[in-house]
This record gives C-alpha cells, structure tokens and sequence, in this order.
C-alpha cells in the first residue's frame, strides 16, 4: 500500500520546517480581502487588535535541570504490553536523566515557560500574549506545528538555554463547521552557546465561543473527513495507551498548562465535550518517544505535524508509525495517533538526520 505521503512530499514538507521555523517579521495589515469582509464584525475586532501585537516578543531563560525530565520521564512511562513491533522490550524503570545527557525530542515543552500571572491568563487558562481579543475568540486550540533540531547543539541536561518567542503569522479563516476563527503562528527558537539547537512554530487556532457562530463540539481543524483512519492500514511499530487523568494533570503541571479543557470536567462540557480533552502536544511527545523507542540508532532532526480532531481521557488511543526509505537522505517515517473510533486525529512527519 502507499505511504500517507509520496517520498518526494514528504522532503518538500520537512524542508520547509527550517525555512518557516526561521524568525520573520510579522505584515500588520487588514486581514479582510473584499468589501462584504471589510464589514464582517470580527474581522473589525481583529483589525483593531494588529496593531497592537507590533514589536511584542518575549525571552526566556532557563536551565535544563534533570529532575524536571526524570519527572517527566515518570509521567510517560510505558511497559512492554503496550508496544508492537520492538526488537527488544522497553525498561522496566523509567530513563534516568543526569547531567550531559542530551534531552529528547520535544521534550523541552517543560522548560521555558514565562511566569504568567493570573492577570496575563485568559478565563479558560491561556496565556495572553498573542491571543485575540476575547470575546468573540475564545476558545484555544493547539493545530499542530513543525521543529528542527540542531544535532551539532542539541539542548542537554544541566545546561543554560535561551528562549526568543515572537509572533511569525496571523490569518483568520472560516471553517466549515468551526465558523470564523485566527490561527496564530508563534516562532520559538532556543538558543545555546550564540547557536540554535531548537527551532519551532508553533499554530493556535483561535474559535468563537458557543453560541457565538462556531459549533460546540466540534474541535478539529482540518475536519473529520480529513481524520479517517483505515484499520488496514500497514505500520511498522505501534503503541496502545489509554491517557488518563493522572497523566493529565502530570503534564499540565509539567508544562505550566492551566488551560482548562485538560482539568476542568464542567468548563470542558459546557464547551461541548463529552469529556476532559489530552493536550495535543502530549499526543505529539507520544508518538516522537515511539518512533525513538522502534528506532534508536537514527538521530530525529525535523518534525512537522498537524491535529485533526481531539483525544478524550480514559479513552484508548493507538500511536502508529511506519518507516519510508529515501534514496537522497536519511529516510523518513510517517506517525500518527488514531481514536477510540478509529480516528486519526493527530498524523506527522519525521525527518532523521
């Protein structure tokens, strides 16, 4: 059977992370095209907002302390039952971190993270810098995102690191179900030694809230006949866990995350869920710790991923992934998470280097 992606898309697509992850200047113009969007609302909420985003960026510093990946490492833990297709058996003990050693893929979502107050945080728990005005726009969803590691500077355990965050694109989009929405792009390169060793962009998607011209219940971006997953589908290797509330609110923690759609059982089913939502980026460390665990001997350099549609707590989800030989390079492999109901809702990317 094909691949997700031809080979030849596949590079195209992970090329690009590097150019798009690359700090850029953000146009503040109108967003509105034509006359009948000139008149739009919220398009005139958003354009009052742009100017005010001119020059906004932040700095982060941090230290890549051990305890905070041991302790991740403790969230995540996996035992052998859950696997398929390994060559040898996971630890029984959670990896051990010390200084030196190099910090894995994704993994710096614990660090970096500015000291937000209460003032600086949205009703549903984000934080403030780059959203739009709320209201209409506010519900926040994670889209997806693309990185490249540096391999010859990789952020290691014990080291100082510097975060530089800046705004690289604003649109604003009419889905078909989700009506009006911005996605926000946020440029995040950390830095070592005067050397990138991270470069990331990161989308947000912004919704109106419900009742305001957006359903309740519907998440996904790239809507959910793009989010279908073929239970014959051939992969290499996979992962079966169900996601619970523990680990939920293990990884909030870990990563500052006060948004309440991954702890709030009544704020999540007012907005139209069924039940608490698991971050997006916890699928998509997930699935990086599976193609690391199925393939320890290639170095991952690039991964550019996209979230179709949510993954509930206490739900079993499959984390899937298949290798793509490539002539020209290193290879590839395609991951992806697929639902309770045989959706895929989250499907990237790997590029090894």
């Amino acid at each position: 059977m094909r691949p997700l992606l031809s080979t030849t898309r596949m590079r195209s697509a992970l090329f690009s992370v590097s150019r798009s992850s690359a700090k850029t200047s953000v146009p503040f113009h109108r967003v509105y095209t034509s006359a009948v969007e000139s008149e739009d609302p919220d398009i005139k909420v958003v354009n009052e907002w742009l100017p005010t985003l001119s020059g906004r960026k932040a700095t982060v510093d941090a230290v890549i302390d051990p305890s905070w990946a041991n302790l991740l490492s403790a969230t995540i833990a996996e035992s052998p039952s859950e696997h398929s297709g390994l060559s040898q058996p996971p630890p029984l003990h959670p990896r051990s971190f010390k200084k030196g050693d190099v910090l894995p893929p994704f993994w710096h979502l614990i660090y970096f993270h500015r000291p937000t107050t209460r003032e600086q945080i949205s009703n549903d728990g984000h934080e403030l810098l780059f959203s739009p005005p709320s209201p209409p726009f506010v519900r926040r969803m994670w889209a997806g995102g693309s990185i490249s590691w540096n391999p010859w500077y990789p952020l290691t355990i014990g080291q100082s690191a510097q975060l530089e965050l800046s705004l690289s694109k604003l649109e604003t989009k009419v889905g078909r179900k989700s009506g009006r929405m911005v996605l926000v792009s946020e440029s995040r390169e950390h830095i070592t030694n005067a050397n990138w060793s991270v470069r990331e962009r990161r989308d947000v998607v912004y919704l109106k809230g419900p009742g305001a011209g957006s359903a309740s219940n519907d998440s996904s971006v790239g809507g959910s006949n793009q989010a279908q997953a073929s239970e014959d589908k051939p992969f290499d290797f996979s992962r079966s866990l169900v996601p619970d509330r523990i680990m939920l609110f293990r990884f909030s923690a870990l990563t500052f995350n006060s948004h309440r759609i991954h702890f709030d059982l009544p704020y999540v089913q007012h907005e139209g869920h069924s039940d608490l939502l698991v971050h997006g980026p916890l699928i998509s460390l997930l699935l990086l710790e599976l193609c690391s665990r199925h393939v320890p001997t290639r170095t991952i350099t690039k991964w550019n991923y996209r979230a179709y549609s949510p993954f509930y707590v206490d739900k079993p989800l499959q984390l899937r992934g298949k290798l793509i030989d490539d002539p020209k390079g290193a290879g590839f492999a395609e991951l992806w998470a697929v639902d309770d109901q045989g959706n895929v809702g989250m499907r990237g990317i790997v590029g090894f280097g």
